[in-house]
Protein backbone atom coordinates (compact mmCIF):
# COMPACT_ATOMS: atom_id res chain seq x y z
CA UNK A 1 0.00 0.00 0.00
CA UNK A 2 2.76 2.42 0.87
CA UNK A 3 4.19 2.36 -2.66
CA UNK A 4 0.98 3.72 -4.24
CA UNK A 5 0.82 7.34 -5.35
CA UNK A 6 -1.85 9.53 -3.76
CA UNK A 7 -4.23 9.36 -6.74
CA UNK A 8 -3.74 5.64 -7.21
CA UNK A 9 -4.16 5.06 -3.48
CA UNK A 10 -7.49 6.87 -3.46
CA UNK A 11 -8.78 5.40 -6.72
CA UNK A 12 -7.88 1.84 -5.69
CA UNK A 13 -9.34 2.05 -2.19
CA UNK A 14 -12.14 4.57 -2.59
CA UNK A 15 -13.11 4.19 -6.27
CA UNK A 16 -13.74 6.87 -8.86
CA UNK A 17 -16.45 8.37 -11.03
CA UNK A 18 -16.40 8.39 -14.81
CA UNK A 19 -14.30 11.33 -15.99
CA UNK A 20 -12.57 11.85 -12.62
CA UNK A 21 -9.23 11.60 -14.44
CA UNK A 22 -7.97 10.83 -17.94
CA UNK A 23 -8.35 7.04 -17.86
CA UNK A 24 -11.56 6.98 -15.81
CA UNK A 25 -13.80 5.57 -18.54
CA UNK A 26 -16.52 4.17 -16.25
CA UNK A 27 -17.82 4.52 -12.70
CA UNK A 28 -15.66 2.14 -10.65
CA UNK A 29 -16.06 1.09 -7.01
CA UNK A 30 -12.96 0.94 -4.82
CA UNK A 31 -11.77 -1.87 -2.58
CA UNK A 32 -13.78 -0.56 0.37
CA UNK A 33 -17.05 -0.64 -1.56
CA UNK A 34 -16.29 -4.08 -2.94
CA UNK A 35 -15.68 -5.29 0.62
CA UNK A 36 -18.93 -3.77 1.93
CA UNK A 37 -20.58 -6.13 4.45
CA UNK A 38 -17.36 -8.11 4.46
CA UNK A 39 -13.65 -7.76 5.27
CA UNK A 40 -10.84 -5.75 3.69
CA UNK A 41 -7.17 -6.62 4.26
CA UNK A 42 -4.74 -3.69 4.32
CA UNK A 43 -1.20 -5.04 3.98
CA UNK A 44 1.90 -3.06 5.02
CA UNK A 45 -0.23 -0.34 6.55
CA UNK A 46 2.83 1.04 8.32
CA UNK A 47 4.24 2.17 4.97
CA UNK A 48 1.40 4.57 4.15
CA UNK A 49 2.64 8.21 4.06
CA UNK A 50 1.21 10.52 6.71
CA UNK A 51 -0.84 12.63 4.29
CA UNK A 52 -2.63 9.49 3.07
CA UNK A 53 -3.15 8.14 6.58
CA UNK A 54 -5.52 11.02 7.30
CA UNK A 55 -7.71 10.06 4.32
CA UNK A 56 -7.86 6.46 5.49
CA UNK A 57 -8.65 7.56 9.05
CA UNK A 58 -11.55 9.70 7.79
CA UNK A 59 -13.11 6.69 6.05
CA UNK A 60 -12.72 4.51 9.13
CA UNK A 61 -14.16 7.14 11.47
CA UNK A 62 -17.14 8.13 9.36
CA UNK A 63 -17.76 4.66 7.92
CA UNK A 64 -18.34 6.36 4.60
CA UNK A 65 -16.33 6.53 1.40
CA UNK A 66 -16.41 9.11 -1.37
CA UNK A 67 -15.28 8.16 -4.85
CA UNK A 68 -12.84 10.42 -6.67
CA UNK A 69 -14.84 12.86 -8.77
CA UNK A 70 -17.94 12.62 -6.56
CA UNK A 71 -19.12 14.64 -3.58
CA UNK A 72 -21.70 12.28 -2.10
CA UNK A 73 -20.30 9.80 0.45
CA UNK A 74 -21.42 6.18 0.39
CA UNK A 75 -22.07 4.29 3.66
CA UNK A 76 -19.81 1.36 4.52
CA UNK A 77 -20.06 -1.68 6.75
CA UNK A 78 -16.66 -3.30 6.56
CA UNK A 79 -14.28 -5.07 8.91
CA UNK A 80 -10.61 -4.06 8.75
CA UNK A 81 -7.67 -6.44 9.03
CA UNK A 82 -4.32 -4.66 8.78
CA UNK A 83 -0.78 -6.03 8.76
CA UNK A 84 2.71 -4.60 9.01
CA UNK A 85 6.22 -5.93 9.52
CA UNK A 86 7.40 -2.68 11.11
CA UNK A 87 7.29 -1.61 14.76
CA UNK A 88 4.15 0.47 14.44
CA UNK A 89 4.30 1.82 18.00
CA UNK A 90 7.84 3.04 17.41
CA UNK A 91 6.61 4.75 14.25
CA UNK A 92 3.96 6.52 16.31
CA UNK A 93 6.67 7.75 18.67
CA UNK A 94 8.72 8.90 15.68
CA UNK A 95 5.70 10.77 14.29
CA UNK A 96 5.66 8.72 11.08
CA UNK A 97 2.37 6.98 11.88
CA UNK A 98 -0.74 8.63 13.28
CA UNK A 99 -1.58 7.61 16.82
CA UNK A 100 -5.31 8.09 16.26
CA UNK A 101 -5.18 5.79 13.21
CA UNK A 102 -3.39 3.14 15.27
CA UNK A 103 -6.11 3.28 17.93
CA UNK A 104 -8.77 3.05 15.24
CA UNK A 105 -7.35 -0.13 13.65
CA UNK A 106 -5.87 -1.78 16.75
CA UNK A 107 -9.00 -3.23 18.34
CA UNK A 108 -7.29 -6.61 18.61
CA UNK A 109 -3.60 -7.25 17.99
CA UNK A 110 -2.01 -10.52 16.89
CA UNK A 111 1.78 -10.78 16.94
CA UNK A 112 2.98 -13.40 14.47
CA UNK A 113 6.49 -14.67 15.26
CA UNK A 114 9.09 -14.39 12.51
CA UNK A 115 9.82 -17.45 10.40
CA UNK A 116 13.17 -18.04 12.11
CA UNK A 117 11.30 -18.33 15.42
CA UNK A 118 9.08 -21.10 13.99
CA UNK A 119 11.67 -23.56 12.75
CA UNK A 120 9.22 -26.47 12.77
CA UNK A 121 7.04 -24.61 10.26
CA UNK A 122 9.76 -23.83 7.72
CA UNK A 123 9.99 -27.15 5.89
CA UNK A 124 6.20 -27.78 5.70
CA UNK A 125 5.75 -24.24 4.37
CA UNK A 126 8.54 -24.77 1.86
CA UNK A 127 6.96 -28.03 0.65
CA UNK A 128 3.59 -26.30 0.29
CA UNK A 129 5.11 -23.38 -1.62
CA UNK A 130 7.04 -25.75 -3.90
CA UNK A 131 3.85 -27.67 -4.66
CA UNK A 132 2.00 -24.45 -5.56
CA UNK A 133 4.84 -23.14 -7.71
CA UNK A 134 5.28 -26.54 -9.33
CA UNK A 135 1.68 -26.37 -10.49
CA UNK A 136 2.15 -22.78 -11.64
CA UNK A 137 5.20 -23.61 -13.77
CA UNK A 138 4.09 -27.13 -14.71
CA UNK A 139 7.04 -28.67 -12.83
CA UNK A 140 5.23 -30.97 -10.43
CA UNK A 141 8.08 -33.52 -10.29
CA UNK A 142 10.63 -31.15 -8.71
CA UNK A 143 11.72 -31.98 -5.15
CA UNK A 144 14.17 -30.64 -2.58
CA UNK A 145 17.56 -32.28 -2.15
CA UNK A 146 17.94 -34.45 0.96
CA UNK A 147 20.02 -31.91 2.94
CA UNK A 148 17.87 -28.85 2.15
CA UNK A 149 15.55 -29.26 5.15
CA UNK A 150 18.42 -29.16 7.65
CA UNK A 151 19.90 -26.05 6.09
CA UNK A 152 16.53 -24.28 5.81
CA UNK A 153 16.12 -24.57 9.56
CA UNK A 154 19.48 -22.87 10.11
CA UNK A 155 18.98 -20.02 7.67
CA UNK A 156 17.99 -16.69 9.38
CA UNK A 157 15.11 -15.82 6.98
CA UNK A 158 15.24 -12.09 7.60
CA UNK A 159 12.66 -11.62 4.85
CA UNK A 160 10.30 -14.20 6.40
CA UNK A 161 7.77 -15.98 4.15
CA UNK A 162 8.38 -13.66 1.20
CA UNK A 163 12.07 -14.50 1.18
CA UNK A 164 11.25 -18.21 1.37
CA UNK A 165 8.83 -17.92 -1.55
CA UNK A 166 11.30 -15.86 -3.58
CA UNK A 167 14.17 -18.30 -3.10
CA UNK A 168 12.04 -21.32 -3.98
CA UNK A 169 10.55 -19.67 -7.06
CA UNK A 170 13.96 -18.54 -8.31
CA UNK A 171 15.45 -22.00 -7.68
CA UNK A 172 12.57 -23.69 -9.49
CA UNK A 173 13.00 -21.45 -12.52
CA UNK A 174 16.80 -21.67 -12.64
CA UNK A 175 17.31 -25.32 -11.68
CA UNK A 176 18.67 -27.59 -14.42
CA UNK A 177 17.12 -30.79 -13.08
CA UNK A 178 14.29 -32.03 -10.88
CA UNK A 179 16.15 -31.60 -7.59
CA UNK A 180 16.52 -28.23 -5.85
CA UNK A 181 19.75 -28.04 -3.87
CA UNK A 182 21.08 -25.84 -1.08
CA UNK A 183 23.09 -23.99 -3.71
CA UNK A 184 20.02 -23.48 -5.92
CA UNK A 185 18.28 -21.87 -2.95
CA UNK A 186 21.31 -19.72 -2.10
CA UNK A 187 21.27 -20.91 1.51
CA UNK A 188 24.97 -21.62 1.80
CA UNK A 189 26.39 -18.25 2.79
CA UNK A 190 25.33 -16.49 5.95
CA UNK A 191 26.87 -15.88 9.34
CA UNK A 192 25.55 -18.51 11.68
CA UNK A 193 27.26 -20.69 14.27
CA UNK A 194 24.52 -23.08 15.34
CA UNK A 195 25.21 -26.75 14.60
CA UNK A 196 23.86 -30.12 15.67
CA UNK A 197 25.68 -33.35 16.42
CA UNK A 198 23.81 -35.12 13.62
CA UNK A 199 24.37 -32.61 10.81
CA UNK A 200 27.06 -30.01 11.53
CA UNK A 201 27.03 -26.94 9.33
CA UNK A 202 30.48 -27.81 7.96
CA UNK A 203 29.13 -31.11 6.62
CA UNK A 204 26.33 -29.33 4.79
CA UNK A 205 28.77 -26.82 3.31
CA UNK A 206 31.12 -29.63 2.25
CA UNK A 207 28.27 -31.48 0.53
CA UNK A 208 27.21 -28.34 -1.33
CA UNK A 209 30.77 -27.73 -2.56
CA UNK A 210 31.16 -31.36 -3.63
CA UNK A 211 27.93 -31.24 -5.60
CA UNK A 212 28.88 -27.97 -7.29
CA UNK A 213 32.36 -29.29 -8.15
CA UNK A 214 30.86 -32.40 -9.70
CA UNK A 215 28.30 -30.35 -11.63
CA UNK A 216 31.06 -28.11 -13.02
CA UNK A 217 33.50 -30.98 -13.72
CA UNK A 218 35.91 -29.71 -11.07
CA UNK A 219 36.24 -26.26 -12.63
CA UNK A 220 37.18 -23.87 -9.80
CA UNK A 221 36.09 -20.66 -11.51
CA UNK A 222 32.63 -21.97 -12.39
CA UNK A 223 32.18 -23.59 -8.98
CA UNK A 224 33.21 -20.43 -7.13
CA UNK A 225 30.83 -18.33 -9.23
CA UNK A 226 27.93 -20.72 -8.61
CA UNK A 227 28.57 -20.76 -4.86
CA UNK A 228 29.08 -17.01 -4.65
CA UNK A 229 32.67 -17.37 -3.43
CA UNK A 230 35.97 -15.94 -4.56
CA UNK A 231 38.48 -18.44 -5.96
CA UNK A 232 40.67 -17.90 -2.88
CA UNK A 233 37.76 -18.63 -0.52
CA UNK A 234 36.87 -21.76 -2.44
CA UNK A 235 40.49 -22.98 -2.38
CA UNK A 236 40.58 -22.52 1.40
CA UNK A 237 37.44 -24.63 1.75
CA UNK A 238 38.80 -27.30 -0.57
CA UNK A 239 41.87 -27.54 1.62
CA UNK A 240 39.76 -27.50 4.79
CA UNK A 241 37.55 -30.37 3.61
CA UNK A 242 40.35 -32.19 1.73
CA UNK A 243 38.45 -32.02 -1.57
CA UNK A 244 40.06 -32.57 -4.97
CA UNK A 245 39.57 -30.49 -8.11
CA UNK A 246 40.61 -30.61 -11.76
CA UNK A 247 41.33 -26.90 -12.30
Amino acid sequence: MGSLSENLFESELFGYAKGAFTDAKTDTPGRFEIADNGTIFLDEIGNIPLHLQSKLLHVLQTKKVTRLGESKPRPLNVRIIAATNSDIKAEVENKTFREDLLYRINTMEINLPSLRERKDDIVPMAQFILKQLGEKYNQNDVVFDTNVAEYMERYPWKGNIRELENKIERALIMSDDNTISVTDLDLLHFEHTVTTDEHPLSEIEKNAIEKSLFKNSGNISKTAEELGLSRASLYRRLEKYDLKNND
